[in-house]
């Protein structure tokens, strides 16, 4: 059994909407409630929120770190859609979500899926979703993720993905220090939202590399770049073109090579 958990980061300066879906098969939310009583927190009550202050906050910035643990071991797809369309959430994340069990071979065993408060999916999806052949995917909408903790980990994905597009974007132009072990000079500054891909791509749902694939063997870098549309990345319709083509540009293809 597969568990899903999704939640959105909206981002108003560049009117879109990141939605992320993260991966496992196993229930996450014990292992998110863990890492909370860990850090003296208490798990139900207590939780990781990316809209927090993280900034002089260190119990936030250890909560955070957690969570980012948890997250690398997921797989990763997101949705992105316009804000101004953001009544539409709910029913284009079921259409993405039906779309990813299918192109990942998924829809051979049951699902469950959690979106979180103030998510609508229309009933028709979800009985849809519920009906697939081979136990479907049970939808559990409007869940607090205090109680389904689970949920906070996409809300990590979705915020990361939501910073990386808005550097896409050109939005988003804060930069870090590469730091130790990055491959660079550490004290280089490099752009957040290059640094958060670099990290998070391989999480990503991908096509896998066929043997009979017309890419040249002896190009290396075509051979380490797969395709993550229509796994990973999941284009809105209601989205315009240059909002498309900026997800695209970012997320459409994931190179697997070292990139320093």
């Amino acid at each position: 059994m597969g568990y899903l958990y999704f939640d959105e980061s909206i981002q108003e300066r560049g009117e879109f909407i990141v939605g992320a879906f993260v991966y496992s098969d196993q229930d996450l939310s014990p292992a998110v409630d863990a890492a909370i009583s860990k850090l003296g927190l208490v798990p139900k009550v207590d939780e990781y929120k990316s809209s927090a202050k993280m900034q002089g906050n260190k119990q936030s910035q250890q909560l955070r770190v957690a969570i980012y643990g948890l997250l690398r071991s997921t797989r990763i797809a997101v949705l992105v859609l316009p804000s101004r369309e953001r009544a539409s959430i709910g029913a284009e994340a079921a259409k993405a979500l039906s779309k990813l069990i299918e192109a990942n071979g998924l829809a051979l065993e049951r699902h469950a899926a959690f979106f979180d408060e103030g998510i609508e999916i229309p009933d028709s999806q979800i009985e849809a979703l519920s009906e697939r052949a081979n136990g479907g995917c049970q939808i559990y909408t409007n869940q607090d993720s205090r109680l389904t903790s689970g949920i906070q980990v996409a809300d990590l994905a979705a915020h990361y993905a939501g910073t990386v597009l808005a550097a896409q974007m050109g939005i988003a132009t804060k930069k870090v220090k590469a730091g130790v072990n990055s491959g660079y000079d550490p004290d280089l500054e490099i752009e957040l939202g290059f640094e958060i891909w670099a990290r998070l791509r391989y999480a990503f749902f991908k096509q896998s590399r066929e043997i009979d694939d017309d890419i040249d063997s002896s190009d290396v870098i075509g051979m380490a770049t797969l395709n993550v549309r229509g796994f990973g990345l999941f284009v809105s319709d209601l989205c315009g073109s240059e909002l498309s083509k900026a997800a695209d540009q970012r997320f459409g293809t994931c190179y697997l090579g070292c990139i320093h």
